[in-house]
């Protein structure tokens, strides 16, 4: 996947020629929308076609990032295949109620980390070193990657070892 890299040194400058490859040459003024994790520019006022082109192209730009992320997961084991939704996610998912946490000092958001101990017949919990893992994303995105037989597991390790990096870079 190709991107335009823009300097940013304050003020973030678009050059002209990618307004021209928009359609957007013309534009006296141009609308801003902030997302989480990007910004769309696009004419202050658009006509109700080119808000459905512009949704089109979005989700062809949507697809595109999925399919990027799916190359690299690889598809998902045999084992894997037959897994529901809920089957997958069950295994991503710890729950410790909120005394427990309160008493320990774990905050509400906090990932957590089970280590059992199979001599003692106990469970340790901790904080996680990492921000994301599976139980982060949304439906839609982890329908896709079942549906099409990708590694969610794969997915999982990419969050957790980039949230974990991001993590020990504060």
């Amino acid at each position: 996947m190709e991107f335009q890299i823009i300097k940013r040194n304050g003020n973030a400058v678009i050059p002209d020629a990618m307004f021209k490859l928009c359609g957007m040459e013309t534009a006296k003024q141009i609308s801003m929308v902030q997302l989480k994790g990007g910004i769309l520019l696009m004419p202050e006022s658009v006509s109700t076609y080119e808000l459905v082109t512009l949704i089109d192209a979005l989700n062809t730009q949507t697809c595109e990032f999925l399919e990027t992320i799916a190359a690299e997961c690889g598809l998902c084991e045999e084992e894997h295949r037959e897994l529901s939704m809920e089957e997958v996610l069950s295994e991503f998912e710890v729950t410790v109620p909120d005394w427990a946490r309160e008493g320990v000092g774990i905050g509400k958001t906090a990932k957590l980390e089970c280590s059992p101990d199979a001599d003692s017949g106990t469970v340790t919990l901790s904080p996680a070193p990492y921000r994301h893992n599976l139980m982060d994303l949304l439906y839609p995105v982890l329908r896709y990657f079942l549906d099409f037989g990708y590694d969610l597991y794969a997915l999982n390790e990419l969050l957790v070892t980039e949230s974990q990096e991001d993590a020990d870079a504060e």
